[in-house]
């Protein structure tokens, strides 16, 4: 008699996303279970921002639990940029981690030691990293560091996605990075694999993964901010909207309207910002600073959070019948708009042809870019293509944290939660552990089937929300 072998399943045939509760940051596991004995497990991410109370203990305790679900395997770890609330874990819970077997780790074109546009990046990020902490140090010793608590409060905040706050500015980020790199040192058996923008990976059975982002294209990488038409809320005033005027070619490394007081400077001022950033200009304005106004370090600060953030690897997960999961990061406009300049083939899909107005449309379920921001979720170019009545939204928030760090004003942005809440019809899930979660009254939109549908399928707990698709 020919020996019987067993067919693997072709296709998943449940698949749960679970979002942990540690706050302000991101952690995500994703199963896809073909049957009993086999579960695909892919973690995204795993940080909590800098300076939060318990932060390790925290950690560990996500890790243990991914541990344990995952049985200590994991298939592929997605590691999408580098901010401290998206890798802080690597560290905080490194035993734990360098216990799992790990088979794949992915992140973006621009982490990888050989790309040229990579290293050119990393060089410019890096002197002015390296001028804004001593620039940081030599202010938080002036006489008048105490007179503009609010802005060097927001510069903390800032500070604290690179790992780091104004009493350790000497580390200049460098915990990040070792947390970034963590995970390469542990079990995992192969080097990363660095996508680039328009790769559809195939490595899940059944499902395919489209590499929306971040675009190649140093400029759309600098893009952070939307213009008004673009987000929701825009208007002249408004924080950290674009007129559009400080696009290549400008000579300005910021956005219109982020400007600073000419004053007079002292030596020890020169030293720390003698770096000069941008093309040549003869002496242009926004190069001297002054020793009296921090905000020439807010500039400088927010310039290299939204930079690391538009780095993100944006990640959509085309299941069987076409639903998609869009995984954003931290995702802002130059990220956003490059994903509509990318189309993939009927031949390499296996279906139809593809792009990101298809995927969009087909998305169930949204992880909300960068924290429910007011530049991390594109309007008419995003959430409005998002029309799959089925839609629903995780956000990595801890509204308390995001005020304790500065980001009160715009995490959660007002007129972006608003509209998302209209979308997704009341299913939006914030992952603070003393955050809201939908109740009776915001759903009275679905039908009661549709209530019924959601709450069958969904598990709250302290630790976690899991979503079963």
């Amino acid at each position: 008699m020919a020996k019987r072998t067993t067919r693997k399943p072709a296709a998943p045939t449940n698949v749960r996303v679970r979002m942990y509760r540690q706050g302000l940051g991101d952690c995500f596991l994703l199963r896809f279970t073909y049957s009993a004995d086999h579960v695909v497990h892919v973690v995204i991410d795993s940080g909590l921002v800098y300076g939060a109370k318990g932060g390790k203990a925290t950690m560990q305790e996500v890790a243990s639990d991914i541990e344990q679900e995952t049985g200590g395997h994991i298939d592929a770890l997605v590691i999408t940029h580098e901010h401290y609330d998206h890798v802080s874990g690597f560290t905080q819970a490194r035993e734990i981690w360098e216990r799992m077997d790990i088979d794949a780790v992915w992140m973006a074109w621009t982490e990888d030691p050989d790309d040229d546009l990579a290293k050119a990046l990393r060089k410019d990020k890096g002197a002015k990293e390296q001028a804004f902490f001593e620039g940081v140090s030599a202010y938080a010793s002036d006489a008048h560091f105490a007179l503009d608590g609010n802005r060097m409060n927001h510069i903390n905040g800032l500070m604290g996605f690179m790992g780091a706050d104004l009493l350790s500015a000497s580390e200049g980020g460098k915990l990040t990075r070792a947390a970034m790199l963590a995970p390469l040192t542990g079990a995992g058996k192969r080097t990363p694999d660095y996508f680039k923008p328009g790769k559809l990976i195939k490595d899940i059975r059944g499902v395919n993964t489209y590499v929306l982002g971040p675009p190649y294209d140093e400029h759309k990488i600098k893009r952070a901010n939307p213009t008004q038409d673009e987000a929701y809320g825009g208007s002249g005033n408004r924080v950290g909207f674009s007129n559009d005027a400080s696009g290549p070619g400008s000579g300005r490394p910021f956005p219109a309207g982020v400007g600073i007081n000419i004053g007079p400077r002292s030596e020890g001022y020169d030293r720390a910002f003698r770096t000069h950033f941008g093309p040549e200009l003869e002496d242009p304005a926004w190069k001297r600073l002054p020793t009296t106004d921090a905000s020439a370090l807010e500039a400088l600060a927010m310039d290299l959070d939204n930079a690391t953030n538009n780095t993100s690897l944006v990640l959509a997960f085309e299941l069987p019948d076409q639903r998609v999961l869009l995984f954003a990061a931290d995702a802002q406009a130059g990220n956003w708009v490059s994903w509509h300049e990318l189309s993939w083939t009927k031949a390499s899909t296996g279906h139809a042809r593809v792009d990101a107005t298809a995927l969009l449309g087909r998305t169930v379920l949204y992880k909300v870019g960068h924290h429910l921001s007011h530049n991390g979720t594109l309007k008419d170019l995003g959430l409005e293509l998002m029309d799959n009545p089925r839609l629903m939204a995780l956000v990595p928030l801890d509204k308390k944290q995001a005020i304790d760090k500065g980001y009160g004003r715009t995490m959660p942005w007002p007129p972006l939660t608003k509209r998302l809440k209209e979308r997704t019809r009341g299913r939006v899930f914030l992952s603070g552990p003393r955050e809201k979660n939908p109740t009776a009254e915001d759903l009275t939109e679905l039908s009661a089937t549709e209530r019924k549908a959601f709450t069958a399928h969904t598990t709250v707990t302290e630790g976690y929300i899991d979503i079963e698709l």
